[in-house]
């Protein structure tokens, strides 16, 4: 297998696997409630991209505020 084959399984796969909200809070020691407030989430299951999108928009609107 070539590392460009592998990068593309690794991309396809990341979009097509769903995140359980409520384990990523478990793992992160906050509740549930609590991380989908703070990323914008209203789903139990999102896609790593959608959560990789709402992760940068949180850290941008979080690393502006400590100017």
């Amino acid at each position: 297998m070539s590392a460009i084959t592998s990068t593309q399984d690794v991309a396809n796969t990341s979009q097509r696997e769903a995140v359980n909200m409520e384990e990523l809070a478990n793992l992160a020691g906050f509740p549930t409630d609590f991380v989908k407030k703070e990323l914008l989430i209203e789903d139990n299951q999102v896609s790593m991209e959608q959560l990789r999108a709402s992760m940068l928009q949180y850290l941008d609107a979080t690393m502006g505020e400590k100017a």
